[in-house]
């Protein structure tokens, strides 16, 4: 995986969780997955453990895995 790979995970992660919000706030609900990413990578995680981080929840909102794979 390289860094174009984190881009276009958190491309995709930006496009399934749009317009949505952190648990009836008005924080951006991206904001979760960026900060699941970052302590992946700072506790060591690699990158590929980092685009699962961004991509966790986007199955929570009707993404199927064949969607995730392309």
């Amino acid at each position: 995986m390289n860094e174009s790979s984190l881009a276009t995970a958190l491309a995709f992660a930006e496009k399934v969780h749009f317009g949505k919000k952190w648990k009836n706030s008005t924080i951006s609900f991206l904001h979760h997955p960026l900060g699941v990413a970052s302590l992946v990578l700072f506790y060591g995680g690699d990158k590929t453990q980092a685009q699962a981080a961004l991509l966790h929840d986007t199955l929570l909102e009707g993404t199927t895995c064949d969607e995730i794979a392309k």
